[in-house]
């Protein structure tokens, strides 16, 4: 054996003998446990989405930014809801308002349940008593106020049958034995000037003490306007029904009152000689002091004024009838004379003439 292969042999040797000195100094092996092999689900075959096409000169597309909308605010904790009754309302707390105004002698009408223009007019008058907001609703304070109103006293204690008009309150009272049977609103007189016939004077109802003197059945057509069964009080100055009764004073000086009424009032409220109250208004003279205008055909109410039909043309001259005149009376020949005609009386066409004239007329 050369030298070479003899020193090879000796280094293997050598690195035998120190790898099992450290194995006897660090004792014996402890075997680790196997780890579990994994558990590989199968694969799933998975569809690529298709590729759109991309094109070079379209803008990149984004998508839309989606905010949540906000939340609404609460309400706030002293809101309270409006279940003010109006015209149009329906139903058991209308039939209860028109019940406790009716008890306390506002005319609503018919008590139905409906808050029709009749329940307004009530409203409107109660509060025109009580000082309310005018506003014909049945609010909060409205709605309150019934529950301790009373019914007004009269003015005027006689005689116990009479009428009232209260014009700051812009009120009627029907008063029947001593007590108020009736309210109704009312709209007097603007106090505002105006000019009729070339006369200006000022819009009021004047104060003081009357008696119904005249009335008319039926629509009224005067210089100032229409009067629906109009009641006269005080020269031209009446009790009416009209379509526009606001809550204050507008009239040229009549009594206005609400259509709806305006019927019972005529035919209940102010026979001839009732005693009418004017009362808490402007004083001054009377702007209608007189009824001047003719009246309309009782329920008839003309669209236009009517024309006048042409005069009828003149009856043609008579004809006149020719008399006939005897010849003249040649006596013959011979120079004697001759026997006289017999006397013959002329036609008498004065008949005839008279018959000529009747057939020209």
């Amino acid at each position: 054996m050369s030298a070479k292969r003899q020193l090879i042999l000796l280094g293997v040797l050598a690195v035998l003998a120190v790898g099992t000195n450290v194995t006897a100094a660090l004792g014996p092996r402890r075997e680790q446990p196997a780890e579990p092999a994994p558990v590989v689900a199968a694969p799933v075959a998975v569809e690529a989405p298709p590729v759109a096409e991309v094109i070079d000169d379209e803008p990149p597309r984004m998508e839309p930014v989606i905010k949540p909308l906000p939340s609404p605010s609460p309400a706030p904790a002293n809101a309270v809801q409006d279940n003010s009754l109006r015209v149009g309302s329906k139903g058991p707390a209308v039939a209860d308002l028109e019940q406790r105004l009716a008890d306390l002698k506002y005319l609503v009408g018919k008590v139905d349940g409906t808050f029709d223009n009749n329940t307004r007019h009530g409203v409107i008058a109660f509060q025109k008593v009580q000082g309310l907001s005018r506003s014909g609703v049945g609010d909060g304070p409205t709605m309150q106020q019934l529950g301790s109103a009373t019914t007004p006293a009269p003015k005027y204690a006689t005689p116990a049958n009479h009428v009232e008009v209260d014009i700051p309150r812009q009120t009627v009272y029907v008063v029947r034995g001593g007590a108020v049977s009736a309210i109704l609103p009312t709209s007097t007189g603007s106090n505002k000037n105006f000019t009729n016939d070339g006369w200006t004077r000022r819009a009021i109802t004047p104060n003081g003490q009357f008696k119904v003197t005249r009335k008319i059945n039926g629509m009224r057509i005067s210089p100032l306007g229409e009067l629906y069964k109009p009641s006269y009080f005080n020269g031209g100055i009446a009790f009416h029904g009209n379509g526009s009764v606001p809550t204050y004073p507008a009239s040229h000086g009549c009594v206005r009152l609400p259509m709806g009424f305006a019927d019972w009032f005529f035919n209940e409220a102010a026979p001839i000689g009732q005693v009418v109250y004017v009362h808490g208004g402007p004083t001054g003279s009377n702007p209608q002091p007189t009824i001047e205008d003719a009246p309309a055909p009782p329920n008839l109410v003309p669209a236009e004024e009517p024309v006048a039909s042409p005069p009828a043309p003149p009856p043609p001259a008579p004809v006149p009838v020719p008399v006939p005149v005897p010849p003249p009376f040649t006596p013959p020949s011979g120079g004697t004379s001759a026997p006289a005609p017999e006397e013959t009386s002329m036609p008498d066409h004065s008949e005839d003439n008279k018959a000529m004239t009747l057939l020209g007329q």
